[in-house]
């Protein structure tokens, strides 16, 4: 085989599809929007052509990016970095000997900045099954701006959100579960809360807890329109929840409020509500409840702590890496040496627990 397109896009066997996706029937095409979504080929050959379709192409301050590795060498730090300008392009991705190689493709940045979608692959030579030597665990990875990356990619001094100044493949959840040789799904967008938040007002929707059942989100998604996901298709061994910052910024605005303890009540409602739809659908998973990465709430992490011990099979982390220090960009965010540290703090405590 020396192309997939159309539907074997999303049936094919040569591909090794990343995150979550879902097939446009219209467009004959694979959106992959999520962070750190994507794909991973392997060919016989001296040459790869990839075809996308991108949203917001023209807009410097959201157009999608992409991570390309080459041969295995999945190192956030020394993938090949793809903007894309044009709301159609095609791409030589390899252009070498004539032998074999293996190609992944991650998307950069959040889905509610930007989307891309694959319309085919095209090699000289043919292209090889993909199948991985051995059974990895697969994680599961639920939360905002800084489980997607934001300000990771960000210069010293940088304060205002582009998407150049994101990149999933640096943060934390990436990092982790190299470093665990896992399988990752990452579901996040930044902004979003578990029961409320201040920064969402311009979403159809307003919590994370319906992205659990959804292949894609934007502003615009609703439960009417949205892309179901099959969540027997990735079906994880551990699920890492880093929520709750931007519940806690909503808190701090209704701090003087009269009904501040209920909403807090409603708060850890929702969060119960959200362990139950990951128990659901998976019931001999593991759910690791984080926080620490950025400063929040004592009550909220208090509430954290109760959920966590509410439930089997539910383990409580908190992270130490806000200790690295350093410039935090984009009003806050951690920088790349902090989602680093998590990622190796995250790694131990998940092998010390025999998680894995």
């Amino acid at each position: 085989m020396r192309e997939i397109y159309a539907k074997d896009l999303l049936d094919s066997p040569y591909i090794k599809r990343i995150g979550r996706y879902w097939y446009d029937d219209v467009n004959r095409t694979l959106w992959f929007n999520f962070s750190a979504a994507g794909f991973r080929v392997k060919f016989r050959g001296t040459k790869l052509v990839a075809r996308f379709l991108a949203t917001k192409s023209d807009d410097e301050k959201n157009r999608p990016y992409l991570s390309v590795f080459i041969n295995d060498e999945n190192n956030s730090q020394k993938t090949t970095i793809v903007e894309l300008k044009e709301k159609k392009t095609a791409l030589d991705f390899f252009n070498g000997k004539d032998e074999i190689h293996e190609i992944t493709v991650l998307k950069r940045n959040e889905s509610i900045t930007s989307q891309v979608a694959l319309y085919s692959l095209w090699c000289d030579g043919e292209f090889i099954l993909n199948e991985d030597k051995e059974k990895r665990i697969r994680i599961e990875y639920y939360g905002n701006s800084v489980t997607a990356g934001n300000g990771t990619a960000a210069e010293e001094g940088e304060q205002v959100f582009m998407t150049k100044t994101e990149d999933a493949c640096l943060s934390f959840a990436y990092l982790s579960a190299q470093l665990l040789n896992a399988e990752h799904s990452l579901i996040c967008a930044g902004g979003f809360p578990v029961y409320k938040s201040p920064w969402v007002d311009w979403c159809k929707i307003k919590s994370i807890i319906p992205m659990v059942e959804m292949a894609d989100f934007d502003e615009n998604t609703t439960m009417e329109n949205s892309h179901y996901w099959d969540n027997s298709a990735f079906v994880p061994d551990l699920v890492v929840f880093n929520l709750a910052a931007n519940d806690s910024h909503y808190f701090d605005k209704i701090k003087d409020n009269l009904d501040y303890k209920n909403e807090l009540n409603k708060f850890k409602d929702a969060y119960c509500e959200l362990m139950n739809r990951i128990f659901l659908h998976y019931p001999k998973t593991k759910i690791i409840v984080t926080s620490g990465m950025i400063k929040i709430r004592e009550d909220i992490e208090q509430i954290l702590d109760e959920v966590s011990r509410e439930y089997q099979n539910s383990y409580r982390f908190k992270f130490t890496s806000l200790s690295v220090g350093g410039y935090m960009p984009n009003e806050g965010h951690p920088n790349a040496k902090m989602h680093e540290y998590a990622a190796k703090e995250l790694e131990e405590f998940i092998r010390q627990k025999g998680l894995v």
